[in-house]
């Protein structure tokens, strides 16, 4: 795989994956983002570590762990089309890609004034499709076969889709209800919905989204369930 990346980003990568940033020593740096805001010290932590290389090929072990389970789900349809809200750098969108030749939504707000990594009424924004979709092409995807949305700057492109995944994003860090009617009026019958539900969270867009899908599968962590919906 072709990782090339400037330092805003790692930064945004980080950000995106903490748990192997924290692993590898990286807690003090993140806190000061959580307390200020600043991203520059997260980089900064694993470049003085000698640690660049290591944090990525974790990330990316981890992201091939999640495609590994979660693959099945996906070729049972044999998808054709797949969103994603919050892709990150791509590396899930890449290994679907890779398998089925599938056209790729990716969806973000990108940037935004929040730094907090909890679950909030918004999420916020720490990616650039832009670096995404660079990343996807400089490996082998078909420029064709890649669109890019930003909610807070156009409307989401209307049209039936065969999967949508949103992994650590909508429903973990911010409720479902920006995007839950753009679920349900493009999902197709028995397309899965792949996300991750915070426990204990007040979600109006989930509770739209449940009654017009059925739980495949799931799987609990300390703070989320991830399930793996089929819309109804």
């Amino acid at each position: 795989m072709k990782i090339s990346l400037t330092d805003a980003d790692l930064e945004n990568l980080i950000l995106q994956r903490t748990g192997p940033f924290i692993d590898l020593g990286g807690g003090r740096a993140l806190k000061h983002w959580f307390q200020t805001g600043e991203k520059t010290q997260l980089g900064r932590f694993l470049s003085q570590a000698g640690k660049v290389n290591e944090f990525i090929e974790r990330v990316v072990a981890g992201i091939a762990a999640e495609f590994a389970q979660l693959s099945p789900h996906i070729q049972k349809v044999e998808a054709k089309s797949v969103v994603s809200i919050g892709p990150g750098l791509g590396f899930f969108e890449l290994m679907t890609y890779n398998v089925n030749r599938t056209r790729l939504l990716l969806v973000d707000i990108e940037q935004s004034d929040e730094h907090q990594h909890g679950f909030a009424e918004r999420g916020s924004g720490y990616s650039q499709l832009s670096t995404c979709r660079r990343l996807l092409v400089a490996n082998g995807v078909d420029p064709g076969h890649v669109e890019t949305g930003n909610p807070r700057n156009q409307p989401l492109p209307p049209g039936e889709f065969c999967v949508l995944v949103s992994l650590i994003s909508m429903g973990f860090h911010y409720p479902c209800d920006e995007y839950a009617d753009f679920v349900l009026s493009g999902l197709r019958r028995g397309g899965p919905l792949i996300f991750d539900k915070r426990i204990n969270s007040r979600d109006g867009g989930w509770e739209k989204i449940k009654p017009h899908s059925d739980i495949v599968a799931e799987a609990a962590s300390t703070k989320s369930r991830r399930l793996v919906l089929s819309r109804k």
